[in-house]
């Protein structure tokens, strides 16, 4: 696990990623649910979070919306604003000024 906070700014390839997985979940399980280890997720909140990290800080313009990641998660809505709002707690994503349908987020910079 050294490898990861040593190299957290090294790309992640498939070799790492198997590597981080077999030694978080020797035996394929988590718990009692078995998961799938050495593959990617697919199409997942980071994706997004990945397309905001390109734009740069502003580059997104009107920053990220339910609707924007909606169209590019291809979620529904319900699933949308559920994983912008684990986002959120997970302080990836900042919740801009607004309410309602005005709403949006961007990615937590650092300073």
């Amino acid at each position: 696990m050294i490898n990861c906070w040593m190299l957290y700014d090294q790309p992640l390839t498939p070799q790492r990623l198997k590597s981080w997985q077999a030694a978080l979940f020797p035996t394929g399980y988590s718990s009692l649910r078995r998961i799938r280890t050495g593959k990617w997720r697919g199409p997942d909140p980071m994706q997004v979070v990945n397309r905001l990290l390109d734009a740069g800080p502003g580059g997104f313009e009107g920053g990220l919306t339910t609707r924007k990641y909606v169209s590019m998660a291809k979620v529904s809505r319900t699933t949308g604003f559920r994983e912008i709002s684990d986002l959120v707690k997970k302080h990836i994503l900042l919740q801009n000024e607004g309410r309602g349908r005005s709403v949006s987020y961007d990615i937590m910079w650092k300073d």
